[in-house]
Order: C-alpha cells, then structure tokens, then sequence
C-alpha cells in the first residue's frame, strides 16, 4: 500500500474530492481519469469519466482506486473497483455504515485487494506523490527523510509528521489508516510493509485508546529489523466512556493504554510518552543501531 511513481489513479466521487484530486495532478500524480457508477456525471479537471472500473481498466492497469463519494454509496463504488481490477482501494469517505465495510472487506479478500481505510487520509511518498486527501501544504509537513509514519488519527500523524521533519530525521513513507472501527489494512500490516520500503530506517506508529490494534501489531514488531516506536494517545480517557466518531471505549481495562503499553513493552517497540520526544527517541535509537545489534525495551 505504497504509492510508487507511475502508479494510474481512478477516482470515485470526484466531484466530493475535487479539491485533493488536483493536489494529486499537480504533484504528478497520474490520475488516469473518474469513475461514476451515475452515468449524468460531468467530466472534471479535464479527466475521462467511466461508468465501471471494467471499462477503466480496459485502458489500463489502475494500482489505487480512490473514494470520495458519500457514506452511502461507498459500497457500491467499493465492490464496482474491487470486482472490476483495482489492486489497491483507498476510502477516503468516513462514517461507512459496518455492515457496508464487512461487505466489501469480505469482497477485498477473496479478490486479493487491499483496502486502505474507510476514512483514511492516504498515503503519501514526500516527493513522489500521493493518494488521498491531505493538506495542502504537505510540503513543509512532509520532507523527505528516514522514518516511516503509520497512524491511526489523523491530527496526531500530523503532529507527528511535523515534528520529525523539523528535527532533520523527515519522513519516508505516510499511511493514515483510517477512523472507522472496523478498517482493512491493519496497524501490523502497515508495519510490514514500511519495512519494506527501501528508503524507511525507522517506523513511528501514532495509536490511540480503544480496539486492539496495538496489541495485535506486538507480534509483527518483535521480528522487525528497524527502530519502532509508538506513541498511544488517550491516557487521560475514563473507562465506559465513548470518544470521539471513532466510537473508541475502553471497558475493563481492554482498549486501555495499560493494556497496550504491557503488551507493546516485550516486542521491543520504543514506547513513547510525549509525542514531543518522538524525534529524540529514533534519533538515539537509530545511533545505537547504527553502532550494534537492537537493544529490546
């Protein structure tokens, strides 16, 4: 789920989406064209319109299918660009109805296509491009660097963001995983991935209270081969209390910072107790590798 240059875009609800659609063309961004399901839809920002992912794809590959389109129409658009040949789907869209996403999760699954969201930001590559809906002046945010940014809240992978590009370490790779409850690609295989990705020395992972995320992702952090940390904000969050339209809730002690921390400490992951330390913590981090084996704790 890493944009690449030369990756072909098509876009759903690009009337919903206009506005981050030519932030994507002007960073050069191959927005090969939209997709409407709604054949009255007028062409926009010069782009072709099809009426089905199968006629887009007949003209090419598309590697990331983007929604905008309103809640209730998510499914639709989502089954149209998994059934159809997209390899990637980013829903942008937040507030998708459960049932919706279990739906076209299932649907994703069985056809081997990853989905990044609903309500995901996107992913961004600093000076590559982008797939989402970020701000505009992503620039002074985003600048080329070292770490990777996994984050499921979107203002904190902002703060995040601009706190390592401040501090020189800059960032690599971002991926907003979304404020829906139930998402398709998880905290440990966004992990993975950034791993992967050449240009990434160390991983920032932004999480918060509620859901089991975190601790899901320990097992996948105790066989990486680069510095994580992991900041969980919501520390200050009472117990039954429902936050936010994630609909985060800590009961009994599950969802709660405790339980992440206590499961997050044996994999090794650098747990971060001000997101103002963050550039610090990897700083040293990547020094120490840089002189020996990973030291766990």
């Amino acid at each position: 789920m890493i944009y690449e240059r030369g990756h072909r875009v098509a876009v759903y609800g690009l009337q919903h989406g206009e506005a981050h659609v030519r932030l994507m063309v002007e960073r050069g961004v191959d927005v090969a064209g939209a997709v409407e399901l709604a054949s009255y839809e007028r062409a926009r920002l010069g782009l072709p319109v099809w009426h089905s992912m199968r006629e887009a794809t007949a003209q090419g590959p598309v590697d990331f299918a983007i929604i905008y389109a309103p809640a209730p129409a998510v499914r639709s658009a989502a089954l149209d660009a998994i059934e159809g040949g997209a390899r990637r789907l980013v829903i942008v869209t937040s507030r998708v109805p459960q049932h919706d996403v279990l739906h076209l999760l299932a649907a994703a699954h069985e056809c081997k296509v990853e989905v990044l969201g609903p309500g995901s930001p996107g992913v961004l590559v600093p000076g590559v491009g982008f797939v989402g809906a970020l701000p505009a002046d992503m620039e002074a945010m985003f600048k080329p660097g070292v770490v990777a940014v996994v984050s499921r809240s979107l203002s904190l992978g902002m703060l995040a963001c601009q706190l390592l590009s401040g501090s020189g370490l800059g960032i690599s790779v971002f991926i907003g995983l979304g404020d829906n409850p139930v998402l398709g690609l998880s905290l440990a295989r966004a992990i993975e991935t950034c791993e992967s990705h050449e240009a990434t020395l160390a991983i920032a992972c932004l999480g918060i209270v509620g859901g089991a995320q975190e601790e899901n992702a320990a097992a996948t952090i105790t066989r990486m081969r680069m510095p994580v940390a992991v900041y969980i904000a919501g520390n200050k969050v009472p117990e039954e209390r429902r936050i936010g339209h994630l609909g985060a809730i800590v009961r009994d002690g599950l969802g709660g910072i405790a339980r992440k921390r206590a499961a997050l400490k044996p994999s090794g992951a650098l747990l971060v107790d001000r997101l103002g330390d963050l550039p610090e913590i990897l700083e040293r981090a990547l020094s120490s590798q840089s002189r020996g084996p990973r030291r766990r704790g």
